[in-house]
């Protein structure tokens, strides 16, 4: 199967640091990723430079064969929606209004969005619980609520590749759980591939099948089974790392 998204000898600078180098990353079509690291070592950087956000110094980024550097923001979007680390409310608007933004890539300049386009809001909305808060301003909302209507913006968007910078952020566990799980199975549709920045490894063993650990001096990437060791865990967090298992697979925690 082809990759979605390519990069080759990506090298992406982070401060003083870099988030990686010389990076060979393939996603295909049905994938998770999941990318892990210690706060500081540029996971939202190198997720940022996957889309075109932020600039790469060597290497290069393909969407479906087509190179980053030379395709508008528009076309990106259609392809690929990032889910950022915090949402910001600069204007005022209702939830059903901020969902509608997905529909942007879809519609032409100065184009009102169609019935259409306000049907697959609504059901993005119903889909991370927030059913009968369409009128209600998005800066009202609690922090765990703006996460899932920053969710739902990305499911309006519909990308085939999502993009999500910590996207338990804000959560509490069942919704943790709820999310991963509906991004999870987003991932099963025909064309869909997901890549996202998680802090628990425990979470990423459950919901990822492939992984990309990012270190200090280097990074390795490869299977769930072959990247989420004890030991590779340890050498990334710093400290000593044990598992059980567990009913959806391997539990890590500090031993």
């Amino acid at each position: 199967m082809t990759c979605l998204l390519e990069a080759r000898g990506l090298c992406v600078p982070a401060g003083e640091k870099w988030a990686c180098r010389e990076l060979d990353l393939c996603v295909r079509q049905g994938e998770k990723w999941g990318i892990l690291g210690i706060n500081g070592i540029g996971k939202t950087t190198l997720l940022h430079a996957l889309c075109g956000l932020r600039q790469a110094q060597n290497g290069e980024i393909r969407l479906k064969g087509r190179l980053l550097s030379k395709m508008k923001r528009r076309d990106i979007a259609r392809i690929a929606g990032i889910l950022f680390q915090d949402s910001e409310d600069h204007f005022p608007a209702t939830v059903l209004e901020t969902t509608l933004i997905g529909r942007h890539p879809h519609i032409s300049p100065w184009q009102w969005e169609s019935i259409e386009d306000e049907r697959i809001a609504r059901e993005s909305i119903k889909a991370v619980g927030l059913s009968g808060m369409e009128t209600r301003r998005a800066d009202t909302l609690s922090g765990g609520e703006r996460r899932r209507l920053a969710l739902a913006t990305l499911l309006t968007q519909d990308p085939e590749l999502y993009l999500l910078d910590e996207p338990t952020n804000h959560l509490d566990v069942r919704h943790q759980i709820e999310m991963l799980e509906r991004l999870s199975l987003l991932a099963q549709n025909p064309g869909k591939a997901l890549i996202m920045i998680l802090h628990d490894p425990s979470l990423a063993a459950r919901f990822c099948d492939r992984i990309l650990l990012l270190f200090e001096d280097g990074h390795l990437l490869g299977s769930r089974e072959d990247i989420l060791t004890e030991a590779n865990l340890s050498r990334l967090y710093h400290c000593r790392i044990a598992s059980v298992e567990g009913p959806h697979g391997k539990i890590f925690f500090p031993a």
